[in-house]
């Protein structure tokens, strides 16, 4: 684990981005099951309070188990889950292929998704790809996954700037491989106490 300092401002962009692009209001219920020690949590704890939703929370043990998660987001009318897509895989099978008829949208992030996957969560909800990494306040892309398409990172959030760079940091054209680079004021001031990494 790496702690980052993340400055307040970019966390606040972010969750104001969050409530608007999804429209989270009153009628919204939003799952915390991620441990505080996951910079997830943030998104779940926060993004219900700042848009007057309900917060669901989950048992300290509960974010390891699809049967308790899946009665839990029926029992208490979930509408937006975060979801990394290896357990989004195990709610899936273990609901049979139905989640609860409550979630509105399914917002994967942590892992690749798979275009499988993806497809399957959809029916009849929003499923969107989140890209980012700590570095950048959790979320820098986001792609929302289109009937039989293919998943993409799809586009920089405010505050975000992606680029896709060769080893010269020169821009790379359209189709033509490269590494992604983000800029702006969404990205982490440095690496806590960890000044050598900072400068790297």
């Amino acid at each position: 684990p790496k702690g980052v300092a993340v400055p307040h401002a970019a966390i606040v962009n972010q969750l104001l981005w969050k409530r608007h692009a999804f429209a989270l209001g009153a009628d919204d219920a939003v799952l915390l099951k991620t441990a505080a020690t996951f910079d997830l949590s943030v998104w779940e704890y926060w993004s219900a309070l700042v848009s007057g939703a309900r917060l669901v929370i989950a048992s300290a043990d509960g974010h390891r188990d699809p049967s308790y998660l899946n009665q839990l987001m029926r029992d208490t009318g979930v509408t937006t889950l975060h979801v990394v897509p290896s357990m989004l895989d195990a709610l899936l099978i273990e609901s049979g292929g139905a989640l609860s008829s409550s979630l509105r949208r399914v917002l994967a992030i942590g892992e690749s998704l798979p275009a499988p996957l993806a497809q399957r969560a959809r029916d009849g909800r929003q499923v969107v790809n989140l890209y980012g990494p700590t570095e950048a306040t959790d979320i820098a892309t986001l792609g929302v996954v289109e009937p039989g398409a293919s998943i993409t990172l799809g586009s920089a959030l405010p505050g975000v700037a992606a680029y896709v760079l060769d080893r010269r940091l020169h821009p790379v054209p359209v189709g033509v491989a490269g590494e992604l680079y983000l800029a702006g004021p969404a990205l982490a001031r440095g690496y806590h106490d960890r000044f050598e990494l900072t400068a790297t």
